[in-house]
């Protein structure tokens, strides 16, 4: 019987750190999208998500550390899902090469798919996200992470693409992450030059735009 007991509150203990390591997620992305990494304070960051500030420490270690495990939340779904949509693309070409916006279209719709939905997590997400694609940290984590899978899809569209010097598509994936990056950042810089007339926090007519634009750029010879 005292095993028993046992056995239910460590499961109990451990939904409930689940819930305290996922709210204190949530309260980091919505407070860093707000004032930035280096203006978020981990007191705002606990007070929001209701815990003991200790416990930000127990769950992550480290404001960098939480930081990390923000993108890489959100990050894993996304990349996951572009994978899978990758793998069903090859399928469907097999035995030929998959077509080049089809690869395109693997790497955009999963992420601006979310960003149309409106959800706030992700579009908190995606302020962060835009800015600070540069910082020592994310990059740290890119190279850790996100390269691997980055040259999945390079390797793809040289397949696709072998009429185009290979080297060529290392620097047009960055560009095309970049374009990403842009939407992500949703600035009101579009609207502010159309005088009021295109926005680019309109998420789905960017998106529309984006894609054009980089199947236009990935093939051009």
């Amino acid at each position: 019987m005292a095993n028993k007991k046992k056995g239910v509150s460590e499961r109990r203990a451990h939904r409930s750190g689940i819930r305290t390591r996922l709210s204190i997620l949530r309260a980091a992305e919505a407070v860093i999208a707000e004032r930035g990494y280096e203006s978020a304070s981990l007191r705002e960051i606990t007070s929001r998500a209701g815990v003991d500030l200790a416990l930000v420490n127990y769950h992550f270690g480290s404001k960098e550390r939480l930081y990390i495990a923000i993108l890489s939340r959100r990050n894993t779904a996304i990349n996951r899902k572009r994978l899978q949509q990758l793998e069903q693309a090859r399928h469907d070409a097999a035995p030929y090469p998959i077509a080049v916006d089809r690869i395109v279209d693997c790497f955009l719709e999963p992420i601006f798919e979310r960003l149309v939905a409106k959800a706030p997590g992700w579009r908190n997400w995606g302020r962060i996200a835009a800015r600070i694609n540069s910082t020592p940290p994310v990059l740290t984590h890119q190279r850790e992470e996100v390269d691997e899978f980055s040259l999945v899809f390079i390797r793809e569209l040289q397949r696709s693409l072998p009429q185009v010097d290979p080297g060529s598509l290392y620097f047009r994936y960055a560009f095309m992450a970049a374009v990403v990056i842009e939407v992500l950042h949703s600035t009101p810089r579009v609207w502010n030059m159309s005088e009021g007339a295109v926005d680019m926090r309109d998420v789905a007519r960017a998106a529309a735009e984006a894609r054009a634009f980089i199947l236009t750029g990935i093939s051009a010879q």
